[in-house]
């Protein structure tokens, strides 16, 4: 699979040129695509570098009957984007559409007081999913010179397939490690809106839910600055890598030494990262619960991940991340110290 990032040639949507990717990125453009942005931008120059202006229409569906007549098929419609036509999915007659400036709208919303700032903002799959990724003002530190950003980031699916997902996430600065915000009780669950019933109040509903989020950071900064003051013995760091890479057994039905070896190997490169990445030797955090739970992050976040060519290990690794398995993992690895083991 290549990449997903949406690119239309000419003549396909009147406000791109051949190849233009609907992409905006600070610093660097996914895996060469998009516009590569000096510094964050505001909602709408976000939405006019990405090229998100263009809106999502609704149709009735038809379906062609034997004797060649269409006739409406009821309870559905389709939604199809206004510049090139293209249909993003079929949805059920209660579904309501959330445009993509509405969407930077209530991402705007939740800072009233001053400008949110968009370090990402593109399409994937044509259009069927807007991505929206912003820096909220706040720095987290653990220790001194151990500081982290936070981030929120929006997945608006026009396809009718995902809810409208909020991911609070924060970024380690000095190795770029990512954590999702555990919500609901560290159960990892997101903040999600459906795309039925009356969409303003559900849009408020969120907001006021979202405010709350700077609250979750900070909760997680005193228990990081926790798992910073408690050291970890050689006993308890193999405790911690047997309950995320657990060793396959000889007399396991599916054991086989391909696998036994390469687990062997994970957990070889997170003890290399707990004990010699300059990243987890940082003063205050040197042999700690959060340097042993950083080496995970680390090695989740940056090793090699499948794909035939560097677009399409980009597109597992965003995946991972942010939805799937490797967000998982970090999450395991989080409420190890901080559920399963007390951190006090």
């Amino acid at each position: 699979m290549s990449h997903e990032i949406t690119i239309l040639s000419s003549g396909e949507a009147h406000h791109l040129s051949s190849g233009q990717a609907e992409a905006a990125f600070v610093g660097s453009t996914w895996h060469g695509l998009g516009v590569d942005v000096s510094e964050a931008m505001n909602s709408e120059e976000a939405m006019r570098l990405a090229h998100l202006g263009w809106l999502v229409k609704q149709y009735p569906v038809y379906k062609k009957m034997p004797d060649g007549s269409y006739v409406e098929v009821p309870g559905w419609k389709t939604n199809t984007r206004s510049d090139n036509h293209f249909d993003l999915g079929l949805v059920k007659n209660n579904y309501q559409v959330v445009q993509n400036h509405v969407a930077f709208q209530v991402m705007d919303s939740l800072y009233m007081d001053g400008i949110l700032k968009y370090e990402s903002a593109f399409s994937l799959n044509g259009g069927k999913d807007v991505v929206l990724l912003a820096r909220l003002p706040k720095v987290d530190e653990v220790v001194d010179g151990d500081v982290s950003h936070r981030y929120l980031m929006m997945v608006l699916n026009h396809a009718g397939l995902k809810c409208i997902i909020f991911l609070p996430t924060s970024v380690r600065v000095v190795c770029a490690n990512t954590k999702r915000l555990a919500l609901n009780q560290g159960e990892g669950q997101i903040l999600k809106v459906r795309h039925t019933g009356d969409m303003n109040l559900k849009l408020e509903d969120a907001r006021q839910a979202l405010l709350e989020i700077n609250a979750a950071f900070s909760k997680e900064t005193v228990q990081a600055r926790e798992m910073a003051s408690k050291l970890v013995s050689k006993d308890e760091s193999v405790e911690y890598l047997d309950h995320l890479y657990p060793m396959p057994k000889l007399t396991d039905e599916n054991f086989t030494q391909r696998r036994f070896d390469k687990v062997k190997t994970i957990r070889e490169d997170v003890m290399y990262n707990y004990l010699y990445a300059p990243e987890q030797q940082i003063s205050g955090i040197k042999e700690s619960r959060w340097s042993l739970f950083n080496a995970v992050t680390q090695y989740e976040d940056h090793r090699n991940f499948k794909g035939r060519d560097v677009a399409s290990k980009a597109e597992t690794r965003f995946k991972a991340i942010t939805l799937g398995q490797t967000h998982e993992l970090k999450r395991k690895a989080w409420n190890y110290w901080n559920d399963a083991v007390s951190v006090n």
